[in-house]
């Protein structure tokens, strides 16, 4: 298989190598995985903040709905399924096509795309040095 023992130690070392630049190649995929992981639990956690801020600011509004005497609680629950039912089921939930619908929008105004961010203006454009 090999003609000398350079051949060997040559072969031996290109293994090596290789394995050497496989195992750094996992280790990398490792760690982008795990960031991957960390970013996906600061998503989740964020949008579980949003959920409870959105809550809040709904029984806000029930509360003052029901305390002014502007509906019933009765009132409320039928306007609930009704509005729930709109969309074809009776699922518990709404969209925010359903809401850009109800306000006139051809589509959500959520799912427009946003302008890209600007960059700052440097100090230097800003008269400071």
């Amino acid at each position: 298989m090999f003609d000398s023992l350079e051949d060997f130690f040559h072969y031996d070392y290109s293994c090596k190598r290789m394995h050497d630049k496989l195992d750094a190649n996992s280790k990398r995929r490792a760690r982008a995985a795990i960031r991957s992981r960390g970013e996906i639990r600061d998503r989740v956690e964020a949008l579980e903040d949003e959920v409870y801020f959105l809550n809040l600011v709904n029984r806000c509004l029930v509360n003052l709905l029901l305390k002014r005497g502007l509906c019933s609680q009765d009132e409320l629950i039928d306007l609930l399924a009704s509005l729930d039912e709109n969309d074809g089921s009776l699922d518990g939930g709404s969209t925010s096509d359903d809401l850009a619908q109800e306000m006139g929008f051809d589509e959500s105004p959520v799912d427009r795309l946003k302008p890209e961010p600007r960059a700052p203006i440097s100090s230097k454009k800003r008269g400071r040095r």
